[in-house]
């Protein structure tokens, strides 16, 4: 990802990074932006958004919310891990019930903002080329909530994480489907960022025994 990020962003354009966590991406985004770029991170979680905003808040191209991007504006539950498994912070957390470190780590539920992205780059006026979701199965939800730019950009790229189907893949099949609706053509990531055309994420994942992978839906050249 962080290879595809450095071939495809350039100086002015605008990257969204949904589910942003400590802001790796987010960073590597700036400064391939520049100061004429704009970053929005998005991050749910209250705890970690502070070490978000932290890390983030010398470049002014970077904007951080403590916020979930969803399909609807108002407020959802959300539940946080301890910082050491914080990337597991998620609104679905049984998908982990059967992972032995949840019996020692419990999650604490909070209430967090929610706002669908469509309203977000409306209001700000922003046309994003590139978007990096990731939000522990929440994936289809926030991509309901970004459908009316998805169906009228000519040039606009989403990277998603896509488990397989052995951990419950539901919502990522339905995410796939619904962004195969909207025009977008499926891709995976090779060694070097290039991108590499599937039409079958889960014998992809299959094949190469993995249980979960980036996979990009590509609209435009």
């Amino acid at each position: 990802l962080a290879k595809f990020l450095i071939l495809n962003l350039r100086q002015g354009d605008c990257f969204i990074d949904v589910g942003a966590h400590f802001g790796y991406f987010s960073l590597l985004a700036a400064r391939l932006v520049g100061a004429d770029g704009k970053v929005v991170a998005l991050e749910a979680s209250k705890k970690t958004y502070e070490i978000l905003n932290h890390n983030t808040r010398l470049f002014q191209q970077i904007k951080a919310h403590h916020l979930a991007a969803s399909d609807v504006q108002g407020e959802l539950v959300f539940y946080e891990f301890p910082d050491l498994y914080s990337e597991y912070n998620s609104t679905e957390i049984g998908q982990f019930e059967q992972e032995v470190w949840v019996s020692k780590y419990k999650p604490q539920r909070i209430v967090v903002p929610a706002m669908p992205i469509d309203l977000l780059l409306a209001n700000a006026q922003l046309a994003p080329k590139l978007f990096k979701i990731d939000v522990e199965g929440a994936e289809y939800t926030v991509l309901q909530g970004m459908k009316t730019y998805l169906a009228n950009a000519t040039d606009c790229c989403v990277v998603m994480e896509y488990l397989s189907q052995a951990r419950g893949n539901e919502a990522h099949q339905k995410a796939h489907a619904f962004m195969q609706d909207l025009g977008y053509e499926t891709f995976v990531f090779g060694e070097g960022g290039e991108l590499i055309a599937v039409t079958d994420v889960d014998a992809y994942l299959a094949q190469s025994g993995s249980d979960s992978d980036n996979v990009i839906f590509k609209k435009g050249r």
